[in-house]
């Protein structure tokens, strides 16, 4: 855009010239395009026959600094998808909170007797922020153990952590948990409960 009066080049925005200061009138056409002082015809809206600017009307021209654009509303179909997609991602998180498949109760180490929930079907262990499930614990490795519920039935894995996984006293690299039984990861124990 230049200034009216010197014809120096101005920054869209500017309220006046910084060579002459001049006062500069921002128009706008309907759509939000910056216009010059005088145009009567925007240079960015198409034209019903496509080959000129549109022209417009002296009452739609306007001096605003923040023009709101105006916006097409979506089609009927493109609202309904929008709408069922919305609908269906808040389902799906609300499946997963009410869930509860089953907890961890911590019977031996620094949190004694807190309780993590399982509402996934994968629950990953370990001292990494990144964890569903994390223990305080300086012998637990990062990504520890994973827990997963296939079929019904709760399967824990080791992840090749550094001082193993044991169930019920038993080192285990991978094995299926009952109700009652207990994980020991590092220096703490945990308690299975299945609901």
């Amino acid at each position: 855009m230049n200034c009216p009066s010197c014809h120096r080049k101005i920054a869209a925005g500017d309220k006046k010239c910084s060579r002459c200061g001049a006062k500069i009138d921002m128009k706008y056409c309907p759509n939000g395009h910056v216009m010059e002082p005088n145009a009567t015809v925007c240079k960015y809206c198409p034209s019903e026959t496509g080959t000129q600017s549109a022209k417009l009307d002296a009452t739609y021209l306007i001096s605003n600094p923040n023009p709101v654009p105006k916006l097409t509303p979506l089609s009927v179909e493109n609202e309904f998808k929008t709408k069922l997609l919305i609908e269906g991602l808040q389902q799906k998180q609300k499946d997963e909170v009410e869930r509860l498949v089953g907890w961890l109760v911590v019977v031996d180490g620094k949190e004694p007797l807190k309780d993590f929930r399982i509402c996934k079907t994968k629950t990953i262990l370990g001292r990494s922020k990144n964890c569903d499930i994390i223990l305080d614990d300086e012998y637990v490795s990062t990504k520890h153990a994973s827990l997963r519920l296939i079929d019904g039935d709760f399967v824990i894995t080791d992840l090749d952590s550094s001082n193993g996984t044991f169930v019920n006293d038993k080192e285990v690299a991978q094995t299926s948990l009952h109700d009652g039984d207990v994980i020991k990861m590092g220096k703490t124990s945990l308690k299975m409960k299945i609901l």
